[in-house]
């Protein structure tokens, strides 16, 4: 930069031009280098050099003066000019240094993710490159453009600036526009430069479908006379291992991922992507180990910044798998697995680190998403339910629905604070009715959420205020959905803990929010009256949307599982009124399911109401009563042959159970139909 101020000193020449160009061109090359090179600081570089060549172009009398008088007020300054400049036909060092400045602002753009008006750039530097840069060559004084393309291995004397064109110009238009693409990779010949073009090449036929071709592309690579660096040897082996995963040759695949690990472990891609070949194969273990080390060795590498890598690394090649992801995948596969422990564990480490809201830990692949938050709150907390951590997940809940921050590392810092608060589940009710409508987590994947939106949906806990009273209303609406589910989730842990009374209380709270949700379709008038359940458990859903089809599916599976789990548990403390009131709320919401279908018929039973029984187990099991004794003879008799026989028979008495096997509906059927048979013949 001092020297640069120096020769700007000067009067202006044509060869004092050269000098300052070469200059500017020079430190812009080692600002692109550095990976940090912002366009309006090249632009202030480059405008006073630029403006002094069209002065000079202007006092020979070049009629383009008054084109460029105009331009000098857009914002597109350096391009008009540019543009202009070329058009002059400069010829000698000039025009060569001229062309060498329009390579590098190009590759300014190009790094400021701008490729289009980069790509302007070089086609009007495309038809000058060769008449102007043949001439009289200025090489010999600028540092070489490729080592902030592709890096300092691919430097090359060979290297002509008709290729830099052709190179600038495959960059700029990968990905989008394969085919003028391949066409500019196809006239590079520098050999230095083989294996960024072919790996580019074998990504088009990827991306393609054409996967032997990609596999022949990256093979030719292996007969190159020199040694590619480890981190190009990587990518090559990824690819092809990806490719053989296509093709459905996983354990060839894997051996392709290895290789890319052996030769460079700091890219963690392969690694990933050899736990999915092992689950495809099934390999579980295997799978959970890969994972497992994934995320090891993501928390040990050094964090390198992006800008350190040359524009080829950050244009065509995929970032590098994240913690955030690498953590989720891990979770995810544990929870497949029914590992649910491990996959609790690790769902809430990764809420701890979106809480944290470290940067560089939550970068990653972009072709790998992870779900909302509110999608890994909730798989945390389905996942200490199966884990049977009961109290962990009402303490989770809680916190949601208190609208607290969930910064915890690990299970036993809910349970200390579990422990601390004591009296705070019989506030959460209260808080929770004020939540259910203004707390949201965010219905986007967590690639595409901004750092200060996870901020105050995940760190701070703040509440988002809706924007209108239509929005409150609907349950698709960000967040107040999840809370109808962390309430079910909740009630579900407090049936297993026992606490009977509070998980009605949080089911009364859904079913409070579902009637107001559905009553807001009508008119005032309505909205101001109490819809009760009838004795049965049937509800007036009220006049709902066609669009929420899916949320009330979804709810009335998960309500119907909790009211089941209740009624369970009632029944087995011998509260069987109850049990038979929550088991009726159950199968009025799912009708078909025969678990519930069958404790109801069970409680029934104990309450001495075996008719009532016997004909709602027939008529769910669509068993035939309305024929005459010697038919209901016969079918009880195939009923008993298909039983197989056991030591206590017929006499064991009938019990609430959470899963019941095929042989137990098969004594139902024919208890219940035993039953109708002498009740007909007493009559």
């Amino acid at each position: 930069m001092h020297l640069l101020q120096k020769i700007r000193c000067i009067p202006v020449t044509e060869e004092i031009l050269v000098a300052e160009l070469c200059v500017v061109c020079n430190v812009i090359t080692c600002h692109l280098i550095q990976g940090i090179c912002p366009v309006d600081q090249s632009q202030m570089l480059l405008l006073p050099s630029i403006q002094k060549c069209w002065n000079l172009t202007k006092k020979e009398g070049n009629d383009l003066c008054a084109t460029a008088d105009m331009e000098i007020k857009r914002k597109n300054l350096i391009h008009s000019l540019m543009e202009n400049l070329m058009s002059s036909a400069f010829s000698g060092p000039l025009g060569s240094i001229l062309l060498e400045a329009c390579l590098r602002w190009a590759t300014v753009l190009l790094l400021n993710k701008n490729p289009e008006r980069a790509s302007k750039i070089l086609s009007i530097v495309e038809s000058q490159s060769r008449t102007a840069y043949q001439e009289e060559p200025v090489s010999g004084l600028l540092l070489p453009l490729e080592v902030c393309l592709l890096g300092g291995e691919a430097c090359s004397p060979d290297a002509s600036v008709v290729e830099e064109v052709h190179l600038l110009s495959a960059l700029c238009l990968f990905p989008v526009e394969s085919e003028r693409c391949q066409g500019h990779l196809q006239k590079l010949t520098t050999q230095a430069w083989l294996p960024y073009t072919k790996l580019m090449e074998a990504h088009f036929e990827y991306k393609a479908e054409r996967y032997m071709e990609a596999i022949i592309i990256l093979s030719a690579t292996s007969a190159f006379p020199f040694k590619m660096t480890k981190r190009l040897t990587a990518l090559h082996c990824d690819l092809f291992g990806k490719c053989l995963s296509q093709l459905n040759k996983p354990h060839s695949a894997v051996q392709k991922f290895r290789e890319a690990l052996d030769a460079d472990f700091s890219y963690l891609l392969p690694l990933y992507n050899i736990a999915t070949q092992y689950r495809q194969l099934g390999l579980m273990e295997a799978e959970l180990e890969a994972l497992n080390l994934l995320v090891t060795a993501i928390e040990n590498r050094e964090m390198k910044p992006e800008s350190s890598e040359s524009i080829f690394f950050q244009h065509v090649v995929n970032k590098d798998i994240g913690l955030t992801q690498a953590l989720f995948y891990l979770a995810q596969a544990c929870e497949i697995h029914h590992k649910y422990d491990i996959a609790a564990e690790k769902y809430i480490h990764l809420i701890s680190l979106i809480n944290n809201n470290t940067f560089e830990k939550m970068r990653g692949c972009e072709m790998l998403n992870i779900p909302s938050i509110s999608d890994i709150y909730r798989s945390t907390i389905v996942s200490l339910l199966k884990a049977k951590k009961y109290h962990q997940c009402e303490v989770l809940c809680e916190r949601v629905l208190s609208c607290q921050p969930t910064s915890v590392l690990d299970l036993s810092s809910i349970l200390s604070q579990h422990s601390q608060e004591p009296a705070h589940s019989q506030e959460t009710s209260t808080q929770a009715r004020a939540c259910m409508g203004s707390f949201a987590f965010g219905n986007r994947s967590f690639q595409e959420t901004s750092m200060e939106e996870c901020k105050v949906s995940c760190s701070q806990g703040k509440r988002k205020r809706l924007a209108s009273s239509e929005e409150k209303s609907d349950p698709r609406n960000e967040g107040q959905m999840e809370m109808v589910f962390v309430h079910l989730y909740k009630a579900e842990a407090q049936v297993c803990l026992n606490k009977i009374e509070e998980a009605i209380e949080s089911l009364d709270i859904v079913l409070e929010t579902l009637r107001n949700t559905c009553s807001s379709s009508e008119s005032s008038s309505q909205e101001s009256k109490r819809q009760r359940l009838s004795s049965d458990g049937a509800a007036n859903p009220g006049t709902c949307s066609p669009g929420s089809v899916s949320f009330w599916r979804e709810v009335g599976h998960q309500a119907s599982h909790v009211y089941l789990c209740l009624g369970i548990r009632l029944g087995r403390q011998n509260k069987l009124t109850d049990a038979l009131h929550f088991l009726r709320m159950s199968l009025q919401m799912e009708k078909e399911n025969l678990t519930t279908l069958y404790n109801c018929v069970v409680v029934l039973w104990r309450l001495d109401r075996q008719k009532e029984a016997a004909v709602m187990w027939c008529k769910g099991r669509q068993l035939d009563i309305q024929g005459d004794s010697f038919q209901m003879a016969g079918v009880i008799k195939r009923k008993k042959a298909a039983i197989k026989r056991d030591t206590q028979g017929n006499d064991t008495p009938l019990e609430v159970k959470a899963t019941v096997a095929d042989q137990e509906t098969l004594r139902l059927d024919v208890q219940c139909l035993e039953f109708l048979f002498h009740w007909r013949h007493g009559r």
